[in-house]
């Protein structure tokens, strides 16, 4: 009777070492779909922002070669222009001026 004891006892950790196995893999899976999922939104905001900022650019550009800019106008084309790229990954509130001023006095000073 011990012996069969013994046996019920291993076959008891076996299934129990089988099921963490399998909790682990299950959770190395799951992982890895979201950092791909993560991945793949952070490519699809980037470049929609690279699409919006290149359409811009193309308005932009015209318009300050008929002089129809006004500097309150090319002050909020160039912030939007030279803004960090939202990537979808993280939800800070920064500021667009604090950039966008160093960006508009390295363009006056040239």
């Amino acid at each position: 009777m011990p012996h069969t004891l013994k046996h019920d006892n291993l076959s008891d950790f076996g299934s129990f070492r089988a099921s963490i196995i399998l909790a682990l893999i299950a959770s190395i899976g799951v992982y890895v779909i979201s950092l791909f999922v993560k991945l793949i939104t952070r490519s699809y905001h980037l470049s929609r922002d690279a699409n919006e900022r290149y359409h811009l650019t193309h308005v932009y550009l015209p318009l300050l070669k008929d002089k129809m800019v006004s500097d309150a106008d090319r002050s909020i084309v160039l912030q939007s222009i030279f803004s960090r790229a939202d990537t979808g990954l993280l939800n800070t509130e920064l500021s667009l001026e604090m950039r966008s001023e160093g960006c508009v006095l390295c363009y006056e000073a040239a």
